[in-house]
């Protein structure tokens, strides 16, 4: 598996990720504080349809760590891997917003699978 990390080295810098064989990348957003003062941290990923994917939550690991997806309800491939939510077999009905909460801190993850053409 080949991969690449960069990163500007300062907080609320941009970092990105790029894995070459799975068809996989990844930006971090910038950090902002939500209305509670809690840290909304977004990210964005894209996958091919089909490729599992690890969607990180940069968030302190707690006994009340969650996922969840905006609007609807976590796909049946979907599990919980320490942190991250592993999602098998990816389809474009996977696209949206996950919502990471740890402590009363959230992370959001934006998936973008994209449907591969012959």
């Amino acid at each position: 598996q080949q991969g690449s990390f960069a990163s500007g080295g300062a907080f609320g810098q941009n970092i990105g990720l790029n894995f070459g064989q799975e068809g996989f990348s990844s930006q971090f957003g910038n950090l902002d504080a939500g209305d509670d003062g809690a840290i909304i941290e977004s990210q964005q990923l894209s996958s091919s349809q089909g490729a599992s994917v690890d969607l990180p939550c940069r968030l302190a690991p707690s006994d009340d760590m969650k996922w969840q997806k905006e609007g609807g309800s976590l796909p049946d491939r979907a599990t919980q891997v320490r942190t991250a939510l592993r999602i098998e077999r990816v389809t474009v009905e996977d696209s949206g917003k996950y919502i990471c909460t740890s402590q009363g801190r959230m992370q959001y993850v934006t998936l973008m699978v994209e449907r591969v053409t012959a």
